[in-house]
């Protein structure tokens, strides 16, 4: 199999229109974002590519995971429907998995929900770089208004991945399991909503900047906990149990936003 990989036909030297393309495509490299699934292939791989081209650019062209540009049948190098080869740009699906769309693990069982928050930043930032429409400022008006519209979902699906408590909403999303505005806990989880409520009482009088601080640590740590669990329920599919678990990060997160409120008076 590896000597079939190493008399693969060289690639053709990137011709792409789009600078900004390319130095994207390092900039990913350099920051080790990208990286071939199939560890043990890499070195090898390595050698043999261009040196504007990225392992797992490669390892996306023979397997053909993102498809063909639709102009000059060239694959596209990454989940973003712009060719490296002729700089045409398409139509990203509106309902594109968003871990797919950063090239992070997208199945919860195998750790979707603790990502790399760096990493995801570091895939956004250069993926919009691609396809800033100051990029296409001097393409046709189609062009223009595909890449306002990939980046568009870019800013949605990043946000949406950026925060625990959106990113849980996200994953039960997938599951067929949507969390609604009024969505909350019933009367077996009392205790927990009576502590809320003693929380938000507290908020509501006369506090001082320590006292807040001391509200706003204790509710940090129980917010972390939540997420801890969470965590753990997405990989064992406990869904209906994470389903209130998320709830529960959202009074959590209710209560970080008053103090903040509070703060900044």
């Amino acid at each position: 199999m590896l000597a079939q990989v190493v008399r693969c036909k060289p690639l053709r030297t990137v011709r792409a229109p789009l600078p900004r393309v390319l130095s994207t495509f390092a900039i990913l490299r350099q920051a080790h974002v990208l990286q071939l699934h199939h560890r043990h292939l890499s070195t090898t791989l390595t050698l043999f590519l261009p040196r504007d081209r990225h392992p797992t650019h490669l390892h996306n062209l023979l397997t053909n995971k993102y498809g063909f540009c639709p102009s000059c049948e060239a694959p596209y190098l990454l989940a973003l429907p712009i060719c490296a080869e002729c700089g045409n740009i398409g139509v990203l699906p509106p309902r594109v998995n968003y871990f797919d769309l950063f090239e992070l693990e997208k199945d919860p069982r195998r750790g979707a929900f603790d990502l790399d928050e760096k990493i995801l930043k570091q895939m956004y930032l250069g993926m919009q770089k691609i396809c800033h429409p100051d990029a296409w400022s001097t393409k046709s008006e189609e062009e223009r208004k595909r890449a306002e519209d990939i980046s568009s979902i870019l800013n949605t699906a990043y946000s949406t991945l950026l925060t625990p408590l959106s990113r849980a909403q996200y994953i039960l999303s997938q599951k067929g399991i949507d969390l609604m505005e009024t969505d909350s806990l019933g009367q077996d989880h009392s205790e927990f909503l009576a502590q809320v409520l003693e929380t938000r009482e507290l908020l509501e009088g006369p506090l001082n900047f320590q006292e807040l601080e001391a509200i706003r640590t204790r509710n940090d740590d129980r917010a972390t906990y939540t997420v801890e669990r969470l965590s753990q329920l997405f990989r064992e599919g406990n869904w209906e149990q994470a389903r209130e678990d998320a709830i529960t990060l959202r009074y959590w997160q209710g209560i970080e936003d008053a103090v903040k409120e509070r703060l900044s008076e």
